[in-house]
């Protein structure tokens, strides 16, 4: 029986100096101990001054109502720290080592508790594409088998170079593998982790737009348009606007878009709402501000700025 099943279902004379035990190494980590010399000092010093103003049992009654809301402050906000932290699953970063990392991860993660995310700190000679995706193949063998699908956190915390956490993340997250990103070592952890999830469309966060590649039937500049309709609409939250030069192949290939601009002849505009038109054939000079009224319409709109 490891720790964890004694403290949670051994027996209880055992479990109990086991917690204490803890809490006497948490009082000593790093975290707590600096904090006692100042407490002390705070407490020497109220008490020194209220024996010399005034002795009673009103000054010692203050003093100990002040040093029971500090333990109580101290304690509310570790308390909390640990309830928000269960509430979101913690994060366990394993190692594959070994002969044979399969073995080891298929016992490693039998014996996981159900609400953790796991990822991997080092991957070892596989590297980090191949180590995560035999890292989804044993949870998704185990929960074949019965057992809980473990979420996957593609945890890089040794890779700074953007365009290395790009391919393996992004690769990975297109092969469907991947709930969560760690990129503790990025320069920008947050705004990296929402640009790869944007383009591999698992979460739109700003605007996004689908734009054909060109051929003899475009009917207008499509960089220029783009531009164009970029200027005006790249402040919108998780909206997708496409652009399509023609009318023979630019429906189909906006069909996932919430907006669409394609051209229908030569200066004419029509305009899409997700798979219907809802505009046809209108001036292209007056084009972007239909669109615009269109976004409006559909409560997807928000000035620059808010």
């Amino acid at each position: 029986m490891d720790i964890r099943d004694l403290i949670l279902n051994g027996n209880l004379a055992l479990a109990l100096p086991i917690a204490l035990l803890a809490g006497l190494v948490a009082f000593a980590s790093p975290c707590v101990l600096p904090l006692v010399p100042g407490y002390l000092a705070y407490v020497g010093g109220f008490a020194g001054s209220a024996e010399k103003s005034v002795r009673g049992a009103r000054q010692r009654g203050r003093l100990l109502g002040g040093v029971a809301l500090f333990v109580l402050g101290f304690s509310v906000v570790f308390i909390t720290l640990n309830v928000v932290a269960a509430a979101a699953g913690a994060l366990l970063l394993l190692r594959l080592e070994g002969a044979d990392p399969t073995a080891a991860l298929r016992t490693t993660i039998a014996e996981l508790p159900e609400d953790l995310v796991v990822g991997l700190a080092e991957c070892g000679l596989m590297g980090e594409t191949r180590a995560y995706r035999l890292l989804a193949a044993v949870i998704e063998e185990r929960f074949a088998a019965g057992g809980p699908r473990h979420a996957i956190a593609i945890a890089l915390p040794f890779q700074r170079d953007e365009l290395s956490i790009a391919a393996i993340a992004g690769g990975l997250l297109i092969d469907g593998i991947g709930d969560a990103l760690y990129l503790p070592a990025a320069a920008d952890p947050r705004r990296l982790a929402f640009t790869l999830l944007q383009a591999v469309k698992a979460r739109i966060t700003r605007a996004d737009y689908v734009a054909c590649p060109s051929c003899g039937r475009t009917q207008f500049d499509l960089m220029e348009v783009t531009a164009h309709i970029k200027d005006v609409t790249n402040h919108l939250d998780g909206v997708t606007i496409a652009i399509m030069g023609c009318i023979v192949n630019g429906p189909g290939e906006m069909a996932d878009a919430d907006f669409g601009y394609v051209g229908s002849g030569p200066g004419k505009i029509d305009l899409y709402r997700r798979k219907e038109k809802v505009r046809n054939g209108i001036p292209q000079a007056g084009a972007r501000d239909e669109l615009l009224r269109l976004i409006k319409d559909s409560g997807l709109w928000k000035e620059p700025g808010v």
